[in-house]
C-alpha cells in the first residue's frame, strides 16, 4: 500500500472505529480477497472488546497490499459510509445511480371543506419549493395535496391525525425490513397558539447536571402493539435466533415550531421555516449531514426572523446520513 493511503487511513482512524459496522466490513473484505478465511476469525473473537477488533482489521488492512485501499473505498461506498470515502480520498470519483430509490412525499393543505378553516395562502409556495429542493437532491417526488382522514392525515376535511400517529406507521413491527433505513419527517404546522416572545440579551449556556442514575417513569410503560416472539416450527431451520429490537429506529422528526406554539407564514413567500429549510439545503446539503442540516436551518430561522424556534427529536437515528446532490450519474 502507498504510504500516502496509509496515512490516510491512520489518519481517520477514529472515525472507521466509531462509524462502520464491523461484521458488515469483515464479511464485504473477505468477498473481496482482502482477507482469508482464517484471517477474519480473530475480527469475530467475541472475547475482544469490538474497539479493539475494528482497530485490528483497519491496522491490517494496510498492510494487505497494493489493492488494499481501492477495496477499502469500494466497501465503504457499497455500504454508504460516504463520509468516509470523502475523507479518506477527496479526490476519488463517486457516482450514484441516475435515481435514487429514496422518496420524499410532501403533503399540503391548502382549502378546507365547508370553510372549517381559512384558506392558507403561501402553502402552494411551500410545496413548489419542497418539490424542486428535493428533485434537485436526486430524490423521487410525490406530491399531495389536500386529502382526507381516510388518505390518513389531518385533513382537509377537518378528521384529525396525531403525528405519532403518522409515525408509527414506519415503526420496526409494521416495517421491519425498513428498520435499517433512515427515516426523516419534516412537520410545517402549527403546535399550539402561542405567539409569545422576549426580548433579552444573549446569555451563556447553564451547565446541567448529569443523571447518576436509572431514569424512572410517572406512569407505567407500555409498548403500543407488541406482542410476544414468533413460535418457530418443530424442525424448521433458523439462520440466526430471535432477539429484541426496539420498536422505533433511525428516525428523525423535524418541526416548524415548539410545542404550543404557533408556526408562521408568509402569505407571498411562504412559511419561515421552509424558506429557511429550502437555502440551507441548496447550499449545504453537498458536504454536510442532515442532523446538521437541521442545526443550520434553525440557525438560519433565527438569523432570519427571530422569533420562532424549530425542533428535532431523534428517535435512534445516530448514524450520519448524506444527501450528497450532483454525485448521481
Amino acid at each position: 500500500m502507498e504510504e500516502v493511503h496509509r496515512k490516510a487511513i491512520q489518519r481517520n482512524f477514529v472515525s472507521l472505529i466509531e462509524t462502520t459496522d464491523l461484521d458488515s466490513m469483515v464479511t464485504s473484505l473477505y468477498e473481496r480477497g482482502v482477507f482469508s478465511e482464517r484471517m477474519i476469525e480473530p475480527y469475530k473473537d467475541t472475547a475482544f472488546p469490538q474497539r479493539d477488533r475494528k482497530l485490528k482489521l483497519y491496522l491490517d488492512i494496510t498492510r494487505r497490499g497494493p489493492q488494499a485501499f481501492g477495496n477499502l473505498l469500494e466497501v465503504l461506498r457499497e455500504l454508504g459510509y460516504w463520509d468516509l470515502v470523502r475523507d479518506l480520498d477527496p479526490n476519488s470519483s463517486l457516482h450514484l445511480r441516475p435515481h435514487r430509490t429514496t422518496n420524499a412525499p410532501p403533503s399540503n393543505y391548502v382549502t378546507f371543506e365547508h370553510n372549517i378553516e381559512k384558506y392558507r395562502s403561501g402553502v402552494d409556495v411551500d410545496c413548489k419549493n419542497l418539490k424542486y429542493l428535493f428533485h434537485e437532491l436526486g430524490l423521487k417526488v410525490r406530491s399531495y395535496t389536500n386529502l382526507t382522514l381516510e388518505a390518513n392525515v389531518r385533513c382537509s376535511d377537518g378528521g384529525l391525525l396525531s403525528l405519532r400517529e403518522i409515525i408509527s406507521y414506519f415503526n420496526n413491527q409494521r416495517l421491519p425490513q425498513l428498520s435499517h433505513v433512515p427515516k426523516v419527517f419534516i412537520f410545517q404546522m402549527c403546535r399550539g397558539e402561542s405567539t409569545d416572545y422576549v426580548w433579552s440579551e444573549k446569555m451563556e449556556d447553564v451547565p446541567r447536571p448529569a443523571h447518576l442514575s436509572m431514569p424512572e417513569t410517572d406512569g407505567t410503560p407500555t409498548i403500543p402493539g407488541s406482542s410476544p416472539p414468533p413460535r418457530r416450527r418443530p424442525g424448521s431451520a433458523v439462520s440466526r435466533p430471535l432477539d429484541k429490537t426496539s420498536f422505533y429506529s433511525n428516525i428523525l422528526i423535524a418541526q416548524s415550531t415548539l410545542p404550543g406554539f404557533v408556526s408562521r407564514r408568509d402569505k407571498k413567500l411562504g412559511s419561515w421555516y421552509i424558506q429557511a429549510l429550502c437555502s440551507v439545503f441548496a447550499e449545504r446539503a453537498h458536504d454536510t449531514h442532515v442532523d446538521k442540516l437541521f442545526t443550520l436551518v434553525d440557525k438560519r430561522l433565527e438569523e432570519l426572523f427571530q422569533i420562532q424556534t424549530s425542533s428535532v427529536d431523534r428517535w435512534g437515528f445516530n448514524q450520519r446520513l448524506y444527501l450528497h446532490p450532483g454525485l448521481h450519474e
